[in-house]
């Protein structure tokens, strides 16, 4: 059976007071369309260390974000455990309404459908902030969104 879910999701870009609708996709000004990379990081701990490097695939009508997973920290091994790690989402989006972070950054509110052929529904709520050519995730936290400092995703 196909299901089709509604992810939410931020993304940063930078200061703008405006809080209305935006556009539909993101326009090329915006710098954001590519593909981004983190470096290799410890991403699970079940039961022996995974390392991961995950990737931001954007284009100006879909969003993937994938984990290539790894069992060495050089991340040159590929994953051959017995654990069934996440290996990432497709979905198109849309942008919505800019948000507050609580570092005073304003975020882009995008909503992401992806189609998941599985028994159990998957929402999640995602957000990314842009500093020139780094990409970072942003946590919500109590509905505080907060920047993390790692990992760090760089263009290609």
């Amino acid at each position: 059976m196909k299901y089709l879910i509604i992810i939410p999701f931020l993304f940063l870009l930078g200061c703008n007071d405006s809080k209305n609708k935006s556009s539909d996709t993101f326009t090329e000004e915006q710098n954001v369309i590519g593909t981004w990379a983190s470096n290799c990081f410890q991403s699970y701990d079940v039961p022996e260390p995974v390392y991961s490097i995950a990737e931001y695939h954007i284009t100006n009508e879909k969003i993937s974000h994938i984990f290539n997973n790894y069992s060495d920290s050089e991340c040159s091994t590929v994953y051959s455990g017995s654990e069934n790690l996440w290996e990432g989402y497709t979905g198109t989006y849309i942008l919505l309404d800019d948000v507050a972070t609580t570092s005073g950054i304003d975020a882009k509110w995008l909503e992401v459908t992806i189609s998941v052929v599985s028994a159990n529904d998957l929402v999640i709520e995602i957000g990314l902030y842009q500093n020139n050519d780094e990409l970072l995730q942003v946590l919500d936290e109590e509905e505080m969104y907060i920047i993390s400092s790692a990992p760090i995703y760089i263009q290609k």
